[in-house]
């Protein structure tokens, strides 16, 4: 991802005895940037920690250091009509799809890199360029001269009429074509899966009752430990919630995380859906059925009504099913599992059972899953 901050003044301030995150972590950024920036500064303070305060004015050094300001001072980042090339590369169109007047809508393989190198002419009212793994793309054209935009791309050479915003799409069926806006329901950067995304949007934590003593008090332990976890990492404050508490019609734009399954929790079927099924003794998704009370899942799904929202599952077919997601780290930072991840206990310890993604209209066939049982 280095390559996008091309263009873009970049200070880089760290104490050499920061021991939340190791000065080394600098030194590896500052080496990266060498290779191909020309607008950087890198300051290391001598003998400072992590939080640090050297001046007698109010405040703290670290954040309010007066050669960064200075730096800042000096630097702006253009408007859109002065940007007449972009280049841009992306893993996760739910972190970073649009850079200057460019955007990504939909990914050909989902979190695989994608990259667009584009250049516009402004007066001639045509972009061209090429992509790689970009399935559907967007240009906002108001810096162009009006009327039909031509845009040559990846060979092929398509006119498209700007929508009433200014902005052109083309999707991309073996030529590129031009195209209605993008669908909501479809995957895209509003909501582009993996598990982690599921703590969005004001997520609620929603725990099953349902079940027997044992099920029930596993859901509100783990549910209370996610809460708690992000509460000292993030500071971040959580509902948490019984299913018997919770309304499902309320708040149809906030993510919902689902403890339990089909048996264990009230909502399940109206939240959650069947298009993966997770109940006592048995895991279905398309045309694969797992038998057993020691699976694990979790998983996420748009929630329905919600042109964004998700629901999530932290979810097994049995009691030690529902165990084996204990000490899944999906919350850590460096840590992604994609849209579904099944576990098992093999006996020896437990092991993926199948994983993958969904594909970009949230379907099982069109989806892209590796499966060992």
């Amino acid at each position: 991802m280095a390559p996008n901050l091309d263009g873009l003044g970049v200070y880089v301030l760290h104490g050499t005895d920061d021991d939340n995150v190791l000065v080394d972590q600098a030194r590896l950024a500052v080496n990266r940037l060498q290779e191909f920036h020309t607008d950087f500064v890198y300051h290391e303070q001598p003998d400072a920690g992590h939080w640090w305060d050297l001046s007698e004015e109010a405040g703290a050094d670290c954040v309010d250091w007066a050669p960064m300001f200075d730096f800042l001072a000096r630097h702006r980042r253009p408007p859109m009509e002065e940007v007449r090339q972009v280049r841009f590369q992306t893993g996760h169109l739910g972190v970073s799809a649009s850079r200057h007047w460019v955007h990504l809508a939909m990914q050909d393989r989902p979190f695989a890199m994608s990259r667009v190198d584009v250049e516009s002419d402004p007066k001639g009212g045509k972009i061209h360029g090429t992509t790689e793994n970009v399935k559907m793309i967007g240009f906002d054209v108001g810096h162009l001269a009006h009327g039909e935009v031509r845009v040559e791309l990846d060979g092929d050479d398509v006119l498209c009429e700007p929508t009433e915003d200014l902005r052109v799409w083309l999707e991309r069926d073996g030529n590129w074509q031009a195209s209605s806006p993008p669908d909501p329901t479809q995957k895209g950067p509003r909501r582009a899966g993996t598990f982690k995304e599921a703590f969005n949007h004001r997520v609620q934590l929603v725990v099953g009752t349902q079940g027997s003593a044992e099920e029930t008090a596993w859901a509100w332990a783990k549910a209370r430990y996610d809460a708690e976890y992000l509460w000292y990492q993030g500071n971040a404050t959580l509902d948490v919630v019984a299913d018997t508490q919770f309304d499902p019609l309320s708040e149809p734009d906030r993510n919902v995380i689902l403890y339990g399954n089909a048996d264990t929790h009230a909502h399940w079927s109206e939240l959650w859906g069947d298009t993966v099924r997770v109940e006592r003794g048995r895991f279905a998704m398309g045309d694969r059925t797992l038998e057993g009370n020691d699976l694990g899942v979790i998983a996420v799904r748009p929630r329905s009504g919600s042109n964004f929202a998700t629901v999530g599952i932290v979810s097994g077919t049995g009691a030690s099913g529902l165990r084996l997601t204990n000490r899944r780290p999906y919350l850590a930072p460096g840590i992604a599992y994609p849209d579904v991840t099944v576990f098992h206990d093999s006996g020896e310890g437990e092991v993926v059972a199948g994983a993958g993604f969904f594909g970009n209209d949230w379907a099982v066939s069109t989806g892209e899953f590796v499966w060992r049982r």
